[in-house]
């Protein structure tokens, strides 16, 4: 009997163990198709057999063949899946409607529980890009994003974005891109500075914004630590769309058609007094031309005057500024394709966008080729490859700042007495004696620059499963393009007679190379280690050509071989940089959980005694709210504390000397030989060091009320030592500058982004999130003996650094005043100017702060952002000239009392143009204005049309959208206080020729099929 049951136990043994049988498959996002890495798939009923997908999602598991599997991951519903025999089980997981926002992108595109950071992470959905358009994507993160903040919005233009402050006084200050795990290089390459030029824009700004998914604000150091010397200003993750397993072929169109205005520029501007000068109108064409800038003339009231182009008007107020600026529109058209199953999933899209600027003959052409596909190609075998190619053609971009061919420079100081018609009938005649100042209209039909890039971004992935917890990724992928431009300055132009023409073309190629392991491991029920290791190679090459040529022999052929003189240009630069990097994430109980990281970096711009830098970060959180029994309506609270250290090499060879070739030297018996010398005025130093930031992070997660309800609440504080300076040395040295390490800047502030959902029926809901940033950016020491570093220099304006003062003090001249602070008055009855300059503000603002609304009822939507900005400040070089001019509206006081009083009580009376003059030349503080303003930046209206009916379509919306409607209010007059000189640190603070603010409005429809 015995050996019979033995007989019977093993027999049902070996049939169990037969019943057993591999099931593999992929977890994937629903949503977008993407793999989920670290899913949990345990066996229902035995929670103790299981596994864990891999960095792509992947899982193999032995189970029995009638067993059920349950699927889940933080945010997403849980699936239950019945194995019925079959060895191949996928599984696509939604969103969890209540926990939506609880895993996201970090550094190297793996995905985290978001209890789980013990850092800073801001996450923006492509949905909230693609509506309202304002300029590039990065514009669209202004208000959005707590401790972000952006300059610049025009179509075209390079944005300015910094995190957490500027960290850096004379280095970049930007955070880099990644898209798709690709660094992409987002130098403005061309830009206008204090004598003008033109904004030939960045890298972000040509990104199809219909092909992003989202966007990953990784904010602090602990955050970015991975990505080494480039993670010092944070880091913004870009994921574009992928392919999903589907049936048939999905189609997405989406098309954005807006027309634009400018707007908010020259409101206060007198139209009282018209053209002339103490108090005369002009009486003959060469007056009209000496007095074009001047608009120091009688009051109008119909009166003969003569105009610039020799005949008898009647003088009225005829100028609006306004007027110059048109319609202009953008059509943003694109189509994607997308399908696969589940062994190869491809999606491909094409944009087209087509840009009208509000000034003459400015226009922009984007087109974008987008294709990627991920395979797997074994159980443990999976490749991702992308392509993007796009190509941008611009034509006669506006150019910036006191550039002659900026019309924008000279739109504040015509008089309201002239004509625009009469400007346009008459182009080819000066309006004044100033050929700085050249008829608006002769610009607009004569001054020629054009642009072309093509851009060719991609990257091949390959990984490979080691086993169920360890997964070999290798990750190669460049960012090159090809940028040409064309600046031609014609015969008879009148600031350069004999006529100009630049030409370039550039080369930039970034090449980066990644070998990644990434484990993901439990050891019993209550402790996870899961992390990364691995290293990089980047490389960077740029290879510019290019000649000015000067002075043409006819105007019929604008060409080097039709110049008298040709000066060509050449300029190289390479850089290597290798790294190794690691970090460790520990879980327990998933509730308490410590991050470690580092990375080594080693970098060719360094001395090889320096060229090595090593960066740690630890960082730590704990979810109190699964350790304690807390009230009910406490739904999640974590609080978080990390500190880390990161860093900045240098530019390219700062090191030694360099020579360069100038171009033809003077004739010497009829031939002119090369000419060459030193290339830099910077005295090279073979000891610089890289910069160091120091770190340290604390805060509080916390919802409430069913998650209906949540804030996050951070402090921060950041040192940034040895900053590499251009220190000024005597020029008997045979140079201006020395590079030194030097310095330090200290950012530190409070972020709070609260978040909530106040109502929410079947038919209405009403989402809110607001978020606030308060910055102390101070420069707390520069060199011994060293007092102020110019960041800007604008002439009679400075933007400096200034040992134990904010970043960016503006410097200029006061008024003089006595000791009761009265101002003084010189021997003719003027102001007088301080006898020193003095810190008139500072560029750095009080706090930011956005405030974004959502309704929706039924199949309705109304959205709408607010951006704030408190304090800061801005020197206006527009409202200088316009006082000098005498077409600011604060020069009218005195006029009536002095123009009317007779001849013999003058004397005993300050002529106005005198008064305003003297302060719009000489008196700067005048013109620092309060940068502070309050926008509605983003309105729409939005309707889902109801498609259950109609197979074809899965879904269609149409909505109204409004981009930079309007000022709710700001305190700077004339101007748009957002706007940028450049993208640079060289361009904060200071105004002059501005662009005006740009409003959108038009309609987007989204439809898939």
């Amino acid at each position: 009997m015995k050996r019979f049951l033995l007989i019977v136990a093993c027999w049902c043994t070996s049939f169990a163990a037969m019943a057993q049988h591999q099931v593999k498959g992929t977890v994937t996002d629903a949503t977008d198709g993407s793999g989920i890495p670290g899913a949990n798939i345990i066996v229902v009923g035995d929670e103790g057999t299981g596994t864990v997908s891999d960095f792509e999602g992947h899982y193999t598991l032995t189970v029995a063949e009638d067993a059920e599997l349950q699927f889940s991951f933080i945010g997403y519903n849980p699936q239950t899946i019945a194995v019925n025999g079959e060895a191949v089980i996928n599984a696509a997981l939604s969103y969890d409607l209540v926990e939506l926002d609880d895993v996201v992108v970090t550094a190297f595109g793996l995905k985290k529980e978001k209890k789980a950071l013990a850092y800073a992470v801001a996450e923006v959905e492509g949905s909230d890009l693609a509506v309202s358009r304002t300029g590039s994507a990065a514009s669209a993160l202004s208000g959005r994003v707590a401790g972000v903040e952006v300059g610049g919005n025009s179509p075209g233009q390079a944005s300015r974005v910094t995190i957490r402050g500027n960290t850096s006084i004379s280095g970049n200050n930007q955070p880099l891109y990644v898209v798709d795990g690709v660094p992409l290089d987002n130098t403005n390459v061309s830009s206008a500075d204090r004598w003008g030029g033109v904004d030939l824009g960045d890298g972000i700004s040509g990104l199809n914004q219909d092909d992003i998914e989202s966007m990953n604000v990784l904010k602090g150091p602990a955050a970015t630590a991975l990505y080494g010397s480039r993670g010092q200003n944070g880091v913004i993750l870009i994921t574009t769309k992928s392919g999903e397993s589907r049936n048939g072929i999905g189609v997405e169109f989406n098309a954005n058609n807006s027309f634009s205005q400018a707007y908010g520029v020259y409101g206060d501007r007198q139209t009282t007094y018209g053209q002339g000068t103490r108090g005369n109108a002009p009486r003959n064409q060469q007056e009209a031309i000496d007095t074009g800038r001047q608009s120091w003339g009688p009051k109008m009231n119909g009166q003969e005057a003569v105009y610039f182009d020799g005949k008898t008007h009647n003088m009225t107020s005829a100028y609006d500024p306004m007027d110059y600026f048109e319609t202009g529109y953008s059509l943003n058209n694109s189509i994607a394709l997308t399908g696969g199953n589940d062994k190869v999933q491809t999606r491909f899209s094409f944009s087209d966008e087509r840009i009208k600027g509000v000034v003459p003959n400015e226009e922009i052409k984007r087109n974008s080729l987008n294709l990627r596909s991920t395979a797997s190609l074994t159980d443990r075998f999976r490749v991702d490859a992308k392509l993007n190619y796009s190509t941008q053609r611009g034509t006669n971009r506006m150019k910036g700042s006191q550039d002659p061919a900026n019309a924008r420079k000279s739109l504040g100081i015509i008089p309201a007495s002239m004509p625009v018609d009469l400007m346009k009938a008459n182009a080819h005649l000066p309006i004044s004696n100033d050929s700085y100042t050249p008829n608006l209209y002769w610009l607009a039909e004569n001054m020629e620059n054009n642009d072309e890039r093509h851009r060719l971004v991609g990257y091949i992935s390959a990984s490979y499963d080691i086993t169920d917890w360890l997964t070999v990724t290798y990750r190669s992928g460049g960012d090159g393009y090809v940028l040409k431009n064309r600046d031609l300055a014609p015969l008879g132009t009148p600031w350069n007679s004999p006529g100009e023409l630049e030409e370039n073309s550039q080369t930039v190629i970034e090449m980066n190379h990644d070998l990644l392991f990434v484990y993901n491991k439990d050891f019993g029920a209550d402790w996870n280690i899961s992390g990364t290791f691995g290293g990089n190679l980047r490389t960077n090459h740029m290879d510019k050509v290019g000649y000015v040529a000067r002075a043409f022999n006819s105007d019929d052929f604008y060409h080097w071989t039709n110049a008298q003189t040709v000066e060509n240009r050449r300029e190289v630069m390479n850089r290597e940089t290798q790294s190794v990097f690691g970090s460790a994430d520990i879980g327990y109980k998933n509730m308490a959980f410590l991050t470690v990281t580092g990375r080594n970096d080693w970098s060719s711009t360094l001395p090889s005694a320096n060229n090595s830098y090593f960066y740690p970060s630890v960082s730590s959180s704990f979810v109190f709210s699964e350790a304690f029994e807390l009230p009910s309506w406490i739904s999640f609270g974590k609080a978080r504390a990390s500190w880390a250290m990161v860093g900045n090499d240098t530019d390219p060879y700062q090191l030694a000397l360099l020579y360069n070739y100038w171009g033809a030297g003077f004739p010497s018996g009829g031939f002119r030989p090369p000419l060459g010398g030193i290339e830099h005025d910077v005295m090279p130093n073979a000891d610089l060091r890289s910069e160091t930031t120091y770190s340290y992070e604390f805060g509080f997660d916390m919802n409430f009320l069913n998650n209906r309800v949540g804030f996050d609440i951070a402090y921060y504080n950041q040192l940034t030592t040895d900053q590499l300076l251009p220190v000024q040395i005597s020029e008997t040295t045979g140079y201006k500058y020395q590079m030194v390490n030097a310095g330090s800047v200290r950012n530190q502030g409070i972020e709070l982004m609260i978040y909530g959902t106040p109502v929410q029926t079947e038919n209405f809901s009403w989402d809110v999130n607001f978020n606030f940033n308060k910055n102390v950016n101070t420069v707390e020491e520069l060199i011994d003996g060293v007092d102020q570093l110019v960041i800007g220099d604008f002439g009679s304006v400075q933007v400096q650094a200034r040992p134990g003062e904010q970043y960016g003090a503006i410097v200029g001249y006061d008024y003089a005043k006595d000791e009761n602070g009265n101002i003084m008055l010189n021997e003719e009855g003027l102001p007088m100017q301080a006898a020193e300059q003095s810190v008139l503000g500072h560029v750095v603002p009080n706090f930011t702060a956005g405030l974004s609304n959502n309704f929706r009822y039924k199949n309705w939507n109304l959205g709408f952002l607010i951006d704030m900005k408190h304090g800061g400040s801005i020197y206006s070089s527009t409202n200088a000239m316009m006082y000098s001019s005498g077409t600011h509206i604060n020069t009218l006081p005195g006029r009536d009392q002095y123009y009317s009083a007779p001849e013999g009580d003058k004397a005993n009376l300050i002529d106005p143009q005198d008064w305003y003059g003297q302060i719009g030349s000489n008196i700067q503080s005048e013109f620092v204005y309060d940068a502070s303003y309050i926008r509605m930046r983003e309105l729409s209206v939005g309707y889902n049309f109801n498609m259950e009916n109609i197979n074809a379509i899965q879904s269609l919306k149409v909505s109204f959208v409004m981009g930079n409607p309007f000022f709710i209010w700001r305190a700077a007059p004339n101007i748009d206080p957002t706007q940028l000189l450049s993208a640079g640190n060289d361009g904060l603070g200071y105004e002059m020729g501005g662009s005006p603010a740009i409003r959108t409005y038009g309609f987007n429809l989204n439809l898939r099929l």
